[in-house]
């Protein structure tokens, strides 16, 4: 059976990244708690995300592997383009697996999850996939 969450984990990472990832979702940001209320046992849509989860060799906040998609956020308000600066070679190899990112700030959540919810959608229905 295919592999469907670590096909993009650097094998020599494993057991650290896997760590890594694991204390992260044992100490969430309030507003990744929130986000993920929303993603949890496919409630948004009946799409599969994963929380903090290890690709190559580094861990996204929230992975949807049928959509190809990574959700982050951040403490900033800053624009996308300049997140996606911040660390280009992180950038690249997304783009070179072809997954998705997206980025919002913790206050976006916290104030409004209805709208991330919306935004979220609307970026899913554009990429292939099932829905």
């Amino acid at each position: 059976m295919e592999d469907l969450f670590n096909d993009y984990l650097d094998v020599t990472s494993r057991g650290k990244l896997y760590r890594n990832a694991q204390m992260r979702r044992l100490n969430p940001t309030e507003a990744e708690e929130l986000l993920w209320e929303r993603l949890e046992s496919k409630k948004l849509y009946g799409l599969k995300f994963r929380r903090q989860h290890p690709l190559r060799k580094y861990i996204v906040d929230f992975y949807c592997h049928e959509k190809r998609l990574v959700i982050e956020l951040d403490e900033g308000v800053d624009d996308s383009k300049e997140r996606k600066l911040k660390d280009p070679e992180r950038t690249e190899l997304l783009n070179k697996l072809n997954i998705t990112e997206v980025w919002f700030s913790n206050l976006e959540v916290l104030n409004d999850i209805w709208a991330i919810e919306d935004k979220i959608m609307a970026i899913v229905e554009t990429l292939p996939g099932k829905r």
